[in-house]
């Protein structure tokens, strides 16, 4: 009996860590001006700001959307994206970020280049 309950205390333990993992922040959002509705499961951001990922990628944009249930980012206006692990920037108009599928869609005036890679001997 112990045995059983010492299993589910486990069970119930790592179910929750796993939660907590999924729960964590995927940006930090430095802006002058945001709005949270929706109870908290939409972020608009105007008047310019600067959006960091967890996984290393900092865009900057005048206008950015950002809906927490689905961990879809969207902006437009002036956005300058810069991936420090890939080492790329990217400049664009109009950005859609899946997080959850790693994926950065742009569309208008977009262009993007390959940073200097540091060679480590």
């Amino acid at each position: 009996m112990r045995n059983r309950i010492f299993n589910l205390f486990i069970f119930v333990f790592i179910c929750l860590m796993s939660l907590s993992a999924q729960g964590t922040e995927q940006f930090n959002f430095d802006v002058t001006e945001i709005e949270i509705l929706e109870n908290g499961n939409k972020f608009v951001g105007t008047n310019r700001g600067k959006i960091t990922s967890s996984d290393g990628v900092e865009i900057e944009a005048d206008k950015f959307e950002y809906i927490k249930d689905i961990n879809l980012l969207s902006a437009t206006g002036n956005i300058k994206i810069i991936d420090k692990i890939d080492n790329y920037l990217i400049y664009t108009e109009n950005l859609i970020y899946k997080k959850n599928e790693n994926i950065i869609l742009t569309k208008k005036n977009s262009r993007a280049k390959a940073l200097k890679i540091k060679l480590k001997f």
